[in-house]
């Protein structure tokens, strides 16, 4: 079974994105109500060290990809389930 590669970018993009504004909304509502204690600035490294350097690598994918010609090109739907449930699984560990 085959999927288009810019729709399996995309719809891990999309998990990715989402995901990565939960918790961000979780770190500042947790900083808000002083849950990190002293260790504030630890958290928010240790976020911005797990998620800005994915999110920055996709976005830069993804713009090389759509300023392709071959849009068309097709991948095999293993390989698009096996990111997404590495996504879910650093996701569920993070969380």
């Amino acid at each position: 079974m085959l999927i288009k590669k810019i729709n399996a970018q995309k719809k891990l993009s999309i998990f990715w994105f989402l995901n990565a504004a939960v918790l961000t909304i979780l770190f500042i509502v947790f900083t808000v109500f002083n849950r990190f204690d002293n260790k504030v600035l630890n958290a928010w490294e240790w976020l911005s060290q797990n998620i800005i350097p994915t999110i920055t690598l996709m976005i830069g994918t993804f713009y090389m990809n759509v300023n392709q010609e071959n849009k068309e090109k097709e991948i095999d739907i293993i390989y698009y389930r096996l990111c997404y449930g590495i996504s879910l699984f650093l996701f569920v560990l993070y969380t």
